[in-house]
Parts: structure tokens; C-alpha cells; sequence
């Protein structure tokens, strides 16, 4: 056939208007691309309108969280008072307040806010932190805190009773010790908190390196120490 021929003879059939096919695939592309609304409150049974889970979750640790001080606080009171019943002084006996006490005198010892003593609180609250992380793993930090306050007020209830200081006094060349104040004993209590909040920021091995480091260094200077001190009263 003529190439005219070929191109004259289709124009003679009827025009019929031409079809579009898009495929299927480009339609549920196209369907699936549009935005996923925001997950909003949810309306349970009843017709109240529920939180997010993520916002209730957030509650209740905030909840966790002031439970945590209420009991800490609690627990610090409680010492106060059991001090008080135990005819411990305020502060210093001597009528002076001081922040720091490098001295061993009679009259200042173990009565103002920190002394040498307030590093090996420090180094009980680090070790505290390892225990309590080990015995409760799943536990909150402000939970795991509270057991830290409640352990240090438990020591200092049991340091200050006559049979303890007792004791302590008759140790061989240890400071004379007569008790202490609550200004003394309330400094001791937030540096072991203060040494459990360092644990449980530092590397494990980091914190051994610096409790021996606190330890040997307040041997040196006032020949007392958790070692040195567990030794005396075996002796004594």
C-alpha cells in the first residue's frame, strides 16, 4: 500500500476521544502519601476523653518524683526530731556556726556543718549508689535517693545513741568525740547524698579511683579513716 494511502484511509474512521490509564500502583501511592493525622484524645467507654499514653507516663513519674521528696524529707525530719530526743545541741555547744572545721579540738568535732569526716560521707553515699543499683536495677534514681537518705539517717541515729559514742570515744588515737550537733549530722546526711548523685554520674571505675583517693588522703592528715577506723575499734 502507498504511504498516502496508509495516511488518508484512518482519517476516514470515526474520532473517538482518546483514554488515559493510570496505573493502579501510582493510585495507592498517591493515596498512601497523605499526611497521618495526630494522634488526639482518645474517648473510652464511658465518653470521657483519655491522655495520650506518652502524657499519662510522663505524669506519673513526675508523681514518682515529688513521692520521692515527700519521703526524703519525711525521713530527714524524723532524724531532726530522734536528735532532739537524744539531747543533741542545735549547733556547736561553743555558740559558733561555721561552714568548714579542719580542727580535731574537743569542742569543735563533729560539730559544724563539714568537717574532715564529711569525705567519708561522701564515700558512703558513692558506695551506697553501687549497692542500691545492684540490689534494684529497675529503680528510679530519686527512688534509689531516698533509700540513700534513709540508710545515712539511719547511721547517724545509731552513731549518736550513749553505746556508740561511747565507743568511738574509747577507740585508741581517735579525737575525742562526744556526739554530734544536728547542724553537724544534717551536713553528713546531704553529703552522702551528694556522693550518691556523683556515683551515679561518673564511670564505676571512676568512682572507686576517687573513694580511695578521699580515703587515703583523710588518713594522712587526721590519721582517721573507714580502714584506719575499722582497725581501732577491732583493737579497741
Amino acid at each position: 500500500m502507498p504511504l498516502v494511502g496508509a495516511i488518508l484511509i484512518p482519517s476516514a474512521l470515526p474520532l473517538q476521544p482518546p483514554t488515559l490509564s493510570v496505573p493502579t500502583d501510582d493510585i495507592s501511592l498517591a493515596a498512601t502519601s497523605e499526611p497521618i493525622p495526630r494522634p488526639g484524645p482518645v474517648r473510652s467507654i464511658d465518653g470521657r476523653h483519655r491522655a495520650p499514653r506518652r502524657l499519662s507516663e510522663e505524669a506519673s513519674i513526675f508523681r514518682s518524683l515529688a513521692v520521692s521528696l515527700f519521703a526524703g524529707t519525711a525521713v530527714f525530719v524524723g532524724l531532726v526530731l530522734w536528735l532532739r530526743i537524744l539531747g543533741r545541741p542545735w549547733i556547736c555547744p561553743c555558740g559558733t556556726v561555721e561552714i568548714w572545721n579542719g580542727g580535731l579540738t574537743q569542742e569543735q568535732n563533729s560539730q559544724q556543718f563539714s568537717d574532715w569526716y564529711s569525705g567519708l560521707h561522701l564515700i558512703f553515699g558513692m558506695a551506697l549508689y553501687g549497692f542500691v543499683a545492684a540490689m534494684a536495677p529497675r529503680w528510679p534514681l530519686a527512688k534509689r535517693a531516698v533509700l540513700a537518705v534513709l540508710s545515712s539517717a539511719a547511721w547517724e541515729a545509731m552513731e549518736n545513741t550513749p553505746l556508740l559514742i561511747a565507743t568511738f570515744s574509747r577507740s585508741p588515737n581517735s579525737p575525742d568525740y562526744f556526739g554530734d550537733s544536728i547542724l553537724n549530722a544534717s551536713g553528713d546526711t546531704l553529703f552522702v547524698l551528694a556522693g550518691f548523685f556523683v556515683a551515679a554520674k561518673l564511670p564505676a571505675r571512676a568512682t572507686v579511683i576517687l573513694a580511695v583517693a578521699l580515703d587515703l588522703t583523710i588518713e594522712l592528715v587526721i590519721g582517721d579513716g573507714f580502714v584506719l577506723g575499722t582497725l581501732k575499734l577491732f583493737r579497741g
